[in-house]
This record gives structure tokens, sequence and C-alpha cells, in this order.
């Protein structure tokens, strides 16, 4: 977290302080200087090498659509489209990603996509993603009244009246279905007692495709074996290095 807003009247730095890479300290590597120089000097190991990343692309996704296109399949749409409203308006959609070429344990999984509020009655729409077990359905053949069940819900977030990036955190259907099959169905959706807006995305299809963000567990370190040195004064011998006191 970062405070810019001074917290006492007598010396700050007002008006506001600079503030640089504001909510990506995660993706520092290391995370803290400190730690890594004090486990390099316990135990001879820099820290582990901290965020790695994966960024995986669907291999399948639609929207369905209630009403005169519930047989309908969307599957080649350049959009991903969500809407709760009355017969004929409601709209979800679903995506597939292959989880089978990451080689670690996965620590964190968001759903990133490009999305829109595109409805005459608003501009901001409800989206969330829910996690659906099975991965069967095809983008080519699935339709409102094929449609694969909704299971556990996962996140929320908002969309605007402008194009912008929207991250829902889907990290415990992933992290179950890496163990799993290895395929991690998603479902887009509102939940809004039939007064929802239009929520639209860009589908892989779309100008911005969705992408599944994978922070990868860290590799194993090796441990400390043994340690040779050349002197063996009081203190300074060389299994003093890694006997954990300063």
């Amino acid at each position: 977290g970062v405070t810019t807003t001074p917290l006492v009247d007598t010396k700050d730095t007002s008006p506001e302080d600079h503030v640089e890479g504001e909510g990506t300290g995660q993706t520092l590597s290391p995370e803290s200087l400190y730690l890594d120089q004090l486990s390099r000097r316990l135990t001879g190991i820099p820290l582990p090498t901290g965020v790695e990343l994966a960024t995986l692309s669907t291999v399948q996704d639609a929207y369905v659509r209630s009403g005169a296109h519930e047989t309908t399949s969307f599957g080649t749409s350049s959009h991903l489209e969500s809407k709760d409203a009355a017969e004929g308006y409601g709209r979800r959609s679903f995506l597939t990603f292959d989880l089978s070429s990451l080689a670690r344990s996965i620590e964190q999984a968001t759903l990133v996509l490009d999305c829109a509020t595109t409805d005459s009655d608003g501009t901001v729409a409800d989206l969330r993603a829910h996690a659906v077990e099975d991965d069967s359905w095809t983008e080519a053949s699935v339709s409102w009244l094929t449609q694969p069940t909704l299971g556990a819900f996962l996140s929320r977030a908002q969309t605007g009246d402008m194009p912008a990036q929207v991250a829902l955190d889907v990290t415990e259907h992933v992290r179950a279905e890496q163990a799993g099959d290895g395929l991690a169905s998603l479902a887009l959706i509102q939940d809004m007692d039939g007064s929802g807006l239009l929520a639209r995305c860009s589908s892989r299809e779309g100008a911005v495709p969705p992408t599944l963000e994978v922070e990868l567990a860290p590799a194993d370190v090796l441990p400390v074996v043994s340690v040779t040195g050349d002197s063996a004064g009081e203190g300074s011998s060389a299994e003093a290095t890694i006997d954990g006191d300063l």
C-alpha cells in the first residue's frame, strides 16, 4: 500500500508525494532487497527470483443468448457478451484455458479482459466470473439451451462506457483444474434480478483477446551442502557464515 497524503501537519512533503509503480510491488524481483541480502549472508542463497508470470490464451470462447436466439451459437463472434435481462435479451459467456503448459503450481490466476458497457440504459455494468466444471462444451455448438451448468462464484468487476482492462480473480478454480484435467472453463454472467446492462468484452477473435495471467510458484532452491574456507579464526570459520548468527 502507498500513502501519498501527509498524515501530520508539521513536517511533510505537501501537496502530494510522487508515486511510481503503485500496486506493482509483487512484480519486483527480488521483492525485498533487505530480505534478499539477509538470505545471502545467512545461507549463501539468494531469495527465489520472485514472481514469474505465464500468460495463456483461450482455446475456445463463446457467448449464448436467450429467447429467439436460444439455439444459436456465437462462437465466432468478436465479442463476449453478458447481460441479466428479460427473455430474449439475456446473455452469458464461456471461456476455456489449457493449463497443461504450466510446469509449476499456480500461486494466483487472473482473467484479464478488454470490456465496455454498451447499453443505452446506463454506463456501469456488473460482470461476474463463475467456475464451470464441465469442459465438454464447444464454441461451435454451445447455445442458451445447451450451456454448461454454472459453478461457484469467483469474483466480480465493473465495466464502464469506454473499453478498458478488467481483471477477475479466478485462482481457486484454476488451481483445482490444474490438479484435475488441466482444462479450466469459466463463465461471465450478471446477477441483477433482470435489470442488468450489456457488458461486451473482446473475444479471442476480437482486437484484444482474453488472457489468463498466472503467477507461478517459485522454483525449488538448492540448499547449501557444505562450506569451505581458508581461515579458522574465532568467529570467522567457514561454518560461521551459515550458522544464522550475525
